[in-house]
């Protein structure tokens, strides 16, 4: 029952704290290995011989035995693997939350959303957040519960931006959730954030003197709160938003500043994460600046 619980395969370490007594299990585990239940996968791996083997076994554990075991195996995982958790987080979330233990659940499904989003599976990562954001629809209101579905919010975005673009409605709504947290429990790195994602987002759908105010207050939130500016990518976006606005000698200072101040392994980093080069980006726009700056000043002349 405690190998069905686990899953398909199975470690013989996560089994023996499950089960507590590594002399027991052994004893039980050879019986079922002679019996071909089960087969050896490796060292200290096991799977069940055959898929209805696991259901039949699982199947025939009371609720009340199966969540407890489901509880048993998360705990076992985290121990397991507690200097690293990133390869079993989904595994922790879930057996958590078979264990009828939603609060314990949803932290793990927010990290297993990070380390897809790391491998670029952002439809996992999305699945992964859908499923702690409804786990947080079945507890109380509280400031915790807040917190804990701003920061859902906060990696659903990147994956909503990626798959579905920059303007998509969907992310819209993400981002404005995600600053409506903010305003009750967000710390100011946080909001820094949700700026930082607003300030593309209304750039792309063309609402240039928005994105110019949502520029201003990330910039002083970036110097408050960490004492430090904002990402080159934001000075790039608002380089471009001034492009389209006719401010094209701002737009080219802005362009000039990024090019010559610019940390080749951030914009290396978003190039990684967001699959664009601002590099690339603000020499385009500085090339267009540019032209248009000198049609400007010779209609000026005329």
């Amino acid at each position: 029952a405690a190998a069905a619980v686990v899953g398909r395969a199975f470690a013989l370490d996560v089994l023996v704290r499950v089960a507590g007594n590594e002399e027991v299990v052994v004893r039980a585990l050879d019986e079922l290995w002679r019996k071909r239940l089960v087969r050896e996968q490796g060292p200290n791996a096991y799977d069940f011989t055959h898929d209805k083997l696991r259901d039949v076994a699982y199947g025939e554990t009371s609720a009340p035995q199966r969540r407890r075991l489901h509880r048993r195996v998360a705990e076992a995982l985290v121990a397991a693997h507690e200097e690293d958790l990133d390869p079993v987080s989904a595994q922790i979330a879930a057996h958590y939350e078979s264990a009828g233990l939603f609060e314990q659940a949803i932290p793990h499904y927010s990290r297993a959303a990070v380390v897809a989003q790391g491998v670029y599976a952002h439809d996992e990562a999305t699945a992964l957040v859908g499923r702690g954001l409804s786990l947080l629809r079945r507890l109380p209101a509280s400031a915790r519960r807040d917190g804990w579905e701003l920061a859902l919010q906060l990696v659903l975005a990147p994956s909503h931006r990626v798959t579905m673009g920059w303007a998509a409605p969907e992310l819209g709504d993400v981002l404005d959730r995600a600053l409506a947290l903010c305003d009750r429990v967000g710390t100011p790195a946080q909001r820094a954030q949700v700026l930082y994602g607003m300030q593309s987002s209304y750039i792309v759908a063309g609402r240039l003197e928005k994105s110019a105010l949502i520029t201003d207050e990330m910039v002083r939130v970036f110097r408050e709160s960490q004492g430090s500016e904002p990402p080159r990518s934001a000075f790039a976006m608002m380089a471009g938003a001034r492009l389209q606005m006719g401010r094209f000698r701002e737009a080219c200072d802005d362009i000039d500043g990024l090019l010559r101040e610019g940390d080749p392994s951030q914009l290396q980093h978003l190039q990684e994460s967001q699959g664009l080069n601002y590099e690339v980006l603000a020499r385009a726009w500085q090339s267009h600046a540019l032209w248009q700056a000198e049609w400007q000043l010779l209609w000026t002349h005329a």
